[in-house]
């Protein structure tokens, strides 16, 4: 840690030193607006590194009441490291989020969507023995093509007939349109909207539901916005402090 210790008194010289005038104004905002007298002595952090933000931030500590903040060089750079923060919160511990939050931004690929599909179709036909077949289309499947249907009639017809011969190559053909039809009507109530469908017809967990992709980027611009970049970077009292007549801004983090 690198840290130094001073006053007001010694700011100046001390950014004229080491060139850092930037936090000069930014310091003498702090104090105003939080109320520490101008003799108040205090220390900078200036370790607070993170190479992903666009600028600086830096630690000040008022010995006063040990109180601790930091600040950052314009809005843009708190921004950035909120955003950070939550996009490493979705991928390591997105249950730090409620389920209404993950829905909106939980998605999944074609290709996932094909792949459920074709389990969904296998589950609901692949057992079904002749007698169940031809109930299942004309009582529970309410999407069923009219082709299908005539083919289940001329089914009936034939069990009647007892053509069983005609019949067996008959069932086989209805079993693998029933199959082709389920896959594409899954299919569809996916593209609709696959979280109802999730919900409805498998009963999606929150712990199956965290285990789906997510859309990060958007989830996090969305997040900052709407919570404040403060409520993700430690905030003590949530507060974004502006610390004008500069562009710096400054959390109380303890």
């Amino acid at each position: 840690m690198r840290e130094v210790m001073m006053g007001l008194s010694d700011l100046y010289s001390w950014a004229a030193e080491t060139g850092d005038f930037w936090l000069v104004e930014p310091i003498e905002s702090l104090i105003d607006i939080e109320g520490y007298s101008t003799d108040a002595g205090f220390a900078i952090d200036q370790d607070v590194d993170d190479r992903r933000v666009p600028g600086n931030i830096i630690e000040v500590k008022f010995f006063v009441d040990d109180a601790l903040y930091r600040i950052y060089e314009n809005y843009e750079v708190v921004e950035v490291a909120a955003e950070n923060r939550v996009g490493e919160m979705l991928e390591e511990e997105p249950e730090l989020f409620n389920r209404e939050f993950i829905e909106r931004y939980a998605y999944i690929s074609d290709t996932d969507k094909r792949m459920i599909a074709l389990d969904e179709a296998d589950a609901w036909v692949g057992d079904l023995d002749d007698d169940e077949l031809l109930d299942r289309i004309e009582l529970e499947f309410e999407d069923a093509s009219r082709d299908l249907l005539e083919m289940v009639s001329r089914a009936r017809e034939l069990i009647d007939e007892g053509e069983y011969s005609r019949l067996r190559d008959l069932l086989s053909d209805i079993r693998s349109k029933l199959y082709d039809e389920y896959v594409e009507y899954v299919h569809a109530q996916l593209e609709d909207d696959w979280m109802y469908y999730f919900d409805w017809a498998i009963g999606l967990s929150w712990e199956e539901l965290l285990n789906i992709q997510i859309d990060i980027p958007e989830a996090v611009k969305d997040a900052v916005a709407i919570d404040g970049p403060a409520h993700f970077l430690d905030s003590y009292d949530g507060r974004l402090i502006e610390l004008r007549p500069t562009e710096a801004v400054a959390i109380k983090v303890d």
